[in-house]
């Protein structure tokens, strides 16, 4: 059974929807590789989307699905009062965060 946005039970696998901007890519590969050998990693998959930051912040805006969502630049990030993601949110308790400069902020 797949599970979108929520944690794996026994058995149970949980396909997380990971939408980001192109250039750590290399690095989220290794992330959800090791991630992945993780008690808490056990069962989960990453659905991995990657593009320009405005143009996967747009996609979100638009409704694309997103668990997990990385933007590069502010304005993007600003996006995240889009009801659309906001609605999701709430739906699957994701955390949202953005990294600009090396910081990362979390909104509720």
């Amino acid at each position: 059974m797949s599970t979108p946005g929520g944690g794996a039970a026994a058995g149970d696998t949980t396909t997380l929807a990971l939408v980001a901007y192109s250039t750590p890519r290399e690095v989220y590969a290794q992330l959800t590789k090791d991630f992945a050998a993780t008690e808490a990693g056990a069962g989960v998959s990453f659905q991995e989307s990657y593009a320009s930051s405005g143009e996967q912040s747009r996609a979100v805006g638009a409704g694309l699905p997103a668990d997990v969502v990385a933007f590069s630049l502010e304005p993007h990030c600003i996006m995240k009062t889009n009801e659309v993601w906001r609605n999701r949110q709430q739906e699957t308790k994701s955390p949202w965060a953005c990294s600009r400069r090396g910081s990362t902020r979390a909104a509720a």
